[in-house]
């Protein structure tokens, strides 16, 4: 059985503000989202983690540097575990959402997975399609171990879906919280989820 464990980012400025930050946004972590990334560490530190695989982004780096720290591993970085483009949207608040694209973000937060970010932004079908292959690579060099994967909210929504057979149209129902955990078990092509979005271990931070 492969133990996948499945990690968002910790906090940073623009979450702490509830402004967006795409894959073209390299936001760091804040003070707080540093403390979290260490308590991550701490929660997964007894688990037998045979290789830790982040996104190259430095939110998610970090976070995955801090979980590496317990288990002497070099964190392995794939390009296809970046967060979504969002394109014209990066960096903006709900407020300024609404207001300059507000009717494509009512149908993208329906559920419209062919649907593109404005602005060269990308589509749902279009960041699961990269991000579920590149866990399937993940997923094929690795038998009967547990492995931790360091990403970003929409490609944890993305993935979890196309583990579970989900239709794509429900990534709306669940939003990965910052340094969350989330664990599938994947044995004979059949997956559960054993863990979705725990953040216990951030009481009090």
């Amino acid at each position: 059985m492969l133990r996948l464990i499945l990690v968002r980012h910790g906090e940073t400025e623009r979450n702490s503000v509830m402004r967006l930050q795409g894959g073209k946004s390299d936001v760091p972590l804040n003070e707080k989202g540093g403390k979290q990334a260490a308590r991550l560490g701490y929660a997964l530190k007894d688990e037998m983690l045979t290789a830790i695989y982040s996104s190259p982004l430095q939110r998610a780096l970090y976070t995955a540097g801090a979980i590496a720290g317990y288990h002497s591993l070099k964190v392995q970085t794939v390009d296809d575990l970046v967060e979504i483009n969002m394109g014209a949207i990066d960096g903006l608040n709900m407020v300024e959402i609404m207001a300059s694209h507000g009717q494509f973000w009512q149908r993208w937060h329906q559920g419209d997975c062919s649907l593109e970010l404005p602005g060269g932004g990308e589509s749902l079908r279009r960041v699961q399609q990269r991000a579920w292959a590149a866990v399937q690579r993940i997923i094929r060099s690795h038998d009967e171990t547990s492995v931790a994967i360091v990403s970003h909210s929409i490609v944890t929504q993305t993935v979890v879906l196309a583990a579970l057979d989900s239709p794509l149209v429900a990534f709306p129902r669940f939003t990965p919280g910052v340094a969350s955990i989330n664990i599938l078990h994947i044995q004979n092509n059949f997956t559960t989820l054993k863990v979705l979005n725990d953040t216990c271990h951030l009481e009090g931070v």
